[in-house]
């Protein structure tokens, strides 16, 4: 496999995250899934960057995004149990009124 196919399997996957996010962007679980794919997909997309430029910023880059997007997820996470806990329900397109 060369790296330009690699290139373009990145461009799939960071396409198909952003494609999710607008197809199923009412559905809490598939953001989060779909968000973390395109953040995987950029932080390969440095990696590979990295390779062919010989260059040691793009891997500190992907570093960076790896711990950036595991926090994404279990803040989306959390917020979806808290949203689940007061509304029954996991969809964002009802209204939320939380009384306190």
């Amino acid at each position: 496999m060369t790296l330009k196919n690699t290139f373009f399997i990145v461009l799939y996957l960071y396409l198909l995250g952003f494609a999710g996010l607008l197809f199923f962007r009412y559905d809490v679980i598939r953001v989060i899934i779909f968000l973390e794919m395109s953040l995987s997909a950029t932080s390969l997309g440095f990696a590979l960057a990295s390779i062919i430029h010989n260059d040691f910023l793009s891997q500190l880059f992907a570093l960076i995004i790896i711990p950036l997007s595991a926090a994404e997820s279990a803040f989306g996470l959390s917020l979806t149990i808290l949203l689940f806990r007061f509304t029954g329900v996991i969809y964002m397109h009802l209204p939320v009124q939380i009384k306190s």
